[in-house]
């Protein structure tokens, strides 16, 4: 018996010397992408469909989902957000779906410790938001699940996709707002800051094209102040954006103007530029 008990082990130990480490089936992937003045953090593991039916069968409609494998999907911002019409405090939150045919529940849920495995898991005395998002059918098949954002500006889209479905739904910052803000206080402070004053128009031309006249006014006081070539460049910009060619060719003649009289570093290059400019603009 005592000899049966020794080589039971030696074959166990064996067998557990012999292992060998292979590669994990649904790997963790993360990523942080700054959003605006957000940061925004996400963590989830990738399975793969390796032939199967994904939605409808490995994964079954009607029931909560951890949205991955291994560990539950953890999305995190370090500023407010608004997700599904409701504002979300800073955080970590598991994120969790109960996919179906034509609609999918999106579930926030402030308990990220559990692994959300089965469906029984699940508490909604948790439960921070809830909200349903259409699902659509996809051009190309994804074999491994995969979460990615697309940023546009100052706001992001959340995409999942696996097989030939995917989701998507908006991750607002208000960072328009608290730039808005600060500028406008910024400003108030140092009305007579040039290049203050040329910043806040670029903001509001380049990246939100708002408010045109107090853009043409601002950059006016600036150029008052202190005229420089990034300054005739930008009135330039606001004027071709407006789609008025004539006040452009106009502003670039005064730039080139400036630069004969006053010859800053660089200016002869700089005219060139300018003249450049003047050929296209129609």
């Amino acid at each position: 018996m005592k000899s049966l008990y020794t080589l039971c082990l030696i074959i166990l130990c064996h067998m557990a010397s012999a292992q060998v480490e292979l590669p994990d089936p649904s790997p963790e992937a993360s990523f942080s992408q700054h959003v605006g003045y957000t940061r925004m953090d996400l963590r989830y593991g990738r399975p793969a469909a390796r032939g199967r039916t994904i939605f409808g069968g490995l994964v079954p409609y009607g029931k909560v989902w951890r949205t991955g494998a291994g560990r539950c999907t953890i999305v995190q911002f370090d500023a407010p957000v608004t997700i599904g019409g409701r504002d979300i405090p800073p955080g970590a939150y598991a994120l969790l779906t109960i996919p179906n045919t034509n609609h999918w529940a999106v579930i926030l849920n402030a308990d990220t410790t559990k692994v959300y495995g089965r469906p029984d898991d699940y508490r909604t005395t948790t439960e921070v938001h809830r909200f349903e998002v259409k699902p659509e059918k996809t051009s190309r098949y994804y074999e491994s699940l995969s979460l990615m954002l697309d940023v546009a500006r100052y706001d992001a889209e959340l995409i999942l996709a696996w097989e030939n479905t995917q989701i998507r739904f908006s991750l607002l910052t208000h960072s328009d707002s608290v730039a808005t803000a600060r500028l406008e206080a910024a400003l108030k402070q140092s009305p007579d800051n040039a290049d203050l004053l040329g910043q806040a128009a670029e903001y509001w031309a380049l990246h939100y094209n708002k408010d045109v006249p107090r853009q043409l006014r601002v950059v006016d006081r600036a150029l008052a102040i202190k005229k420089s070539p990034w300054l005739y460049r930008l009135k330039m910009d606001i004027y071709i954006r407006q789609g008025k060619p004539v006040e452009a060719q106009k502003t670039v003649k005064e730039a080139i103007t400036f630069l004969r009289e006053a010859k800053p570093e660089g200016w002869e290059r700089t005219i060139g530029l300018f003249e450049e400019e003047l050929r296209q603009i129609r």
